[in-house]
C-alpha cells in the first residue's frame, strides 16, 4: 500500500490540470490516495492495538524457557 501510495502521490504532484476534465480525473487521484491513507492508518491502528498482547506472549514465553 505505501508503494501505491507514494506512486500517486509523485503522479498527483507532477500534474498540472489545465481544464475541467483533468481536474476531475487528478480529483479522482486525489480522492483513491486519500482512500490509500485511511486503509493505512487503519492497519497502523490494527498493529499497534495488538502489539500490547504479542509483547505479553513474548514475556510469558521467555519467563517459561528461563525457568526450566
Amino acid at each position: 500500500l505505501g508503494i501505491k501510495a507514494s506512486a500517486l502521490r509523485a503522479e498527483l504532484e507532477s500534474e498540472k490540470p489545465q481544464n475541467r476534465n483533468e481536474y476531475e480525473a487528478y480529483n479522482a487521484k486525489v480522492d483513491e490516495y486519500n482512500a490509500l491513507a485511511a486503509q493505512m492508518n487503519s492497519l497502523i491502528d490494527q498493529v499497534k492495538s495488538i502489539i500490547p498482547v504479542y509483547n505479553q506472549q513474548i514475556k510469558t514465553f521467555n519467563q517459561c524457557v528461563g525457568a526450566e
